[in-house]
C-alpha cells in the first residue's frame, strides 16, 4: 500500500527544484535576422555610435550659433553656400557668416553648432536666407551617441528578444549574437485508455512549450506498466526536460513514482504540492534530468504546468522564476470560498474581460476534469494559503495563460 503523500508548499517545491542539481542550458550563436524570441545569453555591448554624427532633428540650415547673437535686433544675412540630405556628408566645414540646408536626419558640417528651423528663415534672393532671432548653441541638434554611445549595454543577457530589440541590432550592424539553447522537453502520457489515441493534453502542452520558447518531444503514450513506463522515460531523456501527464496519484494503476524509483540513478525529490488543483505534481531526477510529474485531470495538469514547468525552464535559463509569468490586476466578478484545502494555494479559473472600468476576472466553475473550463478561461487566481474568501470586486492578481 502506498504511502500518503508529504506535501510541501510551492515555494518549498520551487526550492527543492532550484537545489536539484539542474543543469544551465549552454549558449550558441544565431544570426541576428534569426533571434526573435530567443533569450540573450550575454549583454550587447555597442561598438558603434548612434546616431554617428551631430545630426539636425528639423528641415532648416545649419549655422554657427555665434552668428546670430545680435539677430533679434539687427536681421543677419547668411550666404546658403550647400545641401546635406541624410546620408551625405558636406564636402567642406563652415565658414563665417554661413549656413548649410540640411535635411531632418542630416549631419551637420564641421564648425556648425545649431540648426535654425527653415519656417524662420525668409529666403532673399537665390542664395542667402535672412535671420530675425538669436539661435542658441545646441538648438535643433542631435549630439552624436545621444541615444546610443560606444560601451553602452543597449540590450541586457537574460532579455527575450522582441521585434523592436531584433531593428535595434540591425541598426547597430550586429550579425549574430549568442542566445541560449531553446529547452527541449520531452512529453510522456501514461494510461491505458489513451493507448492508440490523440493525448489533447500532450497537445495543449507541446503548444505552450513553444510559446515559451521551447522545442517539445510527444513521446506518445505509456501503457499502464512500469517496464513501459521506464522504457519509455530512458527515451526521453535525450531532452533538457522530462514531463509526465497521469498516473501520480495513489490509484492501483499509477505507477510513475515507482517507475522512476526502478530506474537508474533515481531522486524522487517530492511528491505531493500544497496547490489544489494539480496537489499530486511531483518532481524527481533521473541520470541527471529533471522530471515533472503531473496529474492527468485537465485543470490539474495545467495549474501543475503552469506553477511548476514554467519556473523549471526559467531556472534552467539562468532566469528568475516569477520571469516564467504574465499577470495582470483585475476586479473580481464574483466572491469565491474555499472549503476545502484551506492550507494549500487554490486556483480557480477565470475569464478577464476588458470593460469601461477597467479589467474584470470572471470565475468559471467545473470540476477539475472538466475541458470546457480552460477553454472558457484565459487566466488563474491564486488564494493564497488559509484564505477561505475573496470578496466581490476585490483586485486580484491573474496569471495569464498562454493565447
Amino acid at each position: 500500500m502506498r504511502q500518503p503523500f508529504s506535501y510541501v508548499s510551492v515555494s518549498e517545491a520551487w526550492d527543492k527544484m532550484a537545489k536539484a542539481g539542474v543543469e544551465l542550458l549552454e549558449s550558441e550563436r544565431v544570426s541576428t535576422h534569426e533571434a526573435l524570441g530567443r533569450i540573450l545569453a550575454e549583454n550587447v555591448v555597442s561598438q558603434t555610435r548612434i546616431p554617428r554624427d551631430d545630426i539636425t532633428h528639423y528641415d532648416g540650415y545649419a549655422i554657427r550659433s555665434l552668428d546670430t547673437s545680435n539677430a533679434g535686433v539687427n536681421p543677419v544675412l547668411l550666404k546658403v553656400v550647400g545641401k546635406i540630405y541624410p546620408g551625405e556628408r558636406a564636402r567642406s566645414g563652415i565658414q563665417e557668416g554661413e549656413a548649410f540646408y540640411v535635411a531632418t536626419g542630416a549631419p551637420l558640417p564641421d564648425g556648425s553648432d545649431a540648426v535654425l528651423a527653415l519656417e524662420m528663415t525668409r529666403p532673399v534672393g537665390n542664395d542667402r536666407i535672412e535671420v530675425r532671432a538669436e539661435v542658441r548653441l545646441g538648438e535643433h541638434v542631435i549630439r552624436a551617441g545621444a541615444d546610443v554611445e560606444i560601451g553602452d549595454i543597449v540590450l541586457p543577457k537574460g532579455k527575450t528578444l522582441s521585434s523592436q530589440d531584433i531593428a535595434l541590432l540591425a541598426l547597430l550592424k550586429i550579425e549574430s549574437i549568442e542566445v541560449l539553447k531553446k529547452p527541449v522537453v520531452s512529453i510522456l502520457s501514461i494510461g491505458d485508455e489513451l493507448v492508440d489515441k490523440m493525448s489533447p493534453h500532450s497537445f495543449l502542452l507541446s503548444r505552450w512549450i513553444e510559446f515559451h520558447g521551447g522545442v517539445p518531444i510527444d513521446l506518445g503514450i505509456a501503457r499502464d506498466n512500469i517496464n513501459d513506463i521506464r522504457n519509455k522515460l530512458l527515451e526521453a531523456l535525450k531532452a533538457d526536460v522530462v514531463l509526465t501527464i497521469g498516473a501520480c496519484s495513489m490509484g492501483e494503476k499509477d505507477l510513475m513514482a515507482d517507475a522512476i524509483k526502478s530506474a537508474a540513478e533515481p531522486r524522487l525529490i517530492f511528491h505531493g504540492v500544497k496547490i489544489k488543483p494539480g496537489r499530486v505534481s511531483g518532481f524527481g531526477m533521473l541520470s541527471g534530468k529533471p522530471i515533472v510529474m503531473l496529474p492527468g485531470l485537465i485543470q490539474s495538469t495545467i495549474v501543475g504546468f503552469h506553477f511548476l514547468v514554467l519556473p523549471l525552464l526559467q531556472s534552467i535559463r539562468g532566469l528568475p522564476l516569477s520571469s516564467a509569468w504574465n499577470t495582470v490586476t483585475a476586479k473580481l466578478a464574483e466572491s469565491l470560498d474555499f472549503r476545502k484545502f484551506t492550507p494549500f494555494k487554490k486556483a480557480t479559473f477565470v475569464k478577464v474581460e476588458q470593460t469601461s472600468d477597467g479589467l474584470v476576472a470572471h470565475p468559471i466553475r467545473g470540476d477539475s476534469s472538466f475541458f470546457t473550463t480552460v477553454t472558457k478561461a484565459n487566466g488563474i487566481v491564486m488564494a493564497q494559503e488559509n484564505v477561505t474568501h475573496i470578496e466581490k470586486d476585490e483586485i486580484v492578481v491573474v496569471h495569464m495563460l498562454p493565447n
